[in-house]
């Protein structure tokens, strides 16, 4: 009996070791996503970490497990590729140095959700955008050990109806075109993109629940914006440029402070 006890504890100790010897982690994953089919993407942002004391070189792989026929994924660590698969291996790998973590090294981990899929290259024709549920799983792979040390997680895309946003009319060459940091602490830039001869437009920030909670006025002919976000709760927001009866795409904005 008690041989078989010692047993059971060395198995146990075996195993912890065995999960705790992922040599590649991701901290602080968002693992459930909300957002609108109005919205240009759904972002999953991620810090991804090298927990050992020697230089890893790493995979990351995909599954995806569930997926609505109108949405489309792509995965950026550094640069984008689009996921073409349902089994998808990102066509590279990549390092992290003793300790590192992927913003120490600025290459910022994300993977998009966008609730609208391109059909067609000629003429330009999309599907969509539509309300629905997209889930995937994604490796991370040590080159030295691909079968054995492995982290893994999930992702839920939960695209939804607009819920009193105004979405009409959408005009191209028209919005937000980069946010950075996002997600933001204490503030964020906007660059914008508008015809130097039409009005000056605006910005409208809105709640997860279609609530307006503010609006930002835009200086003449400015085409970035920086937004004071500490008055914002913690959580995911949309914001539109607005202006002239037209409306951007809504771009996601995430508040999330340490």
């Amino acid at each position: 009996m008690k041989k078989l006890v010692t047993l059971i504890a060395m198995m146990s100790f075996t195993l912890c070791l065995s999960l705790s010897a992922q040599s590649i982690k991701v901290l602080l994953p968002e693992q459930e996503v909300s957002g609108i089919k109005t919205q240009e993407d759904i972002i999953s942002h991620g810090i991804v970490k090298n927990m050992t004391d020697k230089e890893v070189e790493f995979k990351i792989r995909f599954d995806v497990l569930e997926i609505a026929p109108e949405h489309a994924l792509s995965i950026c660590y550094n640069q984008c590729f689009d996921v073409v698969n349902n089994d998808y291996q990102v066509p590279r790998t990549y390092k992290l140095g003793p300790g590192e973590t992927s913003e120490q090294t600025g290459d910022f981990y994300k993977i998009y959700c966008y609730p609208f899929r391109k059909i067609s290259d000629d003429p330009i024709m999309y599907v969509g955008p539509a309300a629905g549920v997209t889930k995937i799983r994604v490796y991370f792979a040590n080159v030295a050990d691909e079968s054995n040390d492995i982290f893994s997680y999930d992702v839920t895309f939960n695209v939804k109806e607009t819920t009193g946003i105004n979405d009409e009319p959408i005009v191209n060459n028209f919005g937000i075109t980069n946010i950075f940091p996002n997600p933001a602490n204490g503030s964020t830039r906007l660059e914008l993109q508008y015809n130097d001869n039409e009005a000056t437009p605006h910005l409208e920030v809105y709640s997860i629940t279609g609530d307006k909670v503010f609006d930002y006025e835009v200086a003449n002919s400015s085409k970035y914006i920086t937004l004071d976000t500490k008055e914002l709760a913690n959580g995911s927001y949309f914001i539109q440029l607005v202006g002239n009866n037209k409306r951007s795409m809504n771009k996601q904005l995430i508040i999330k402070r340490w």
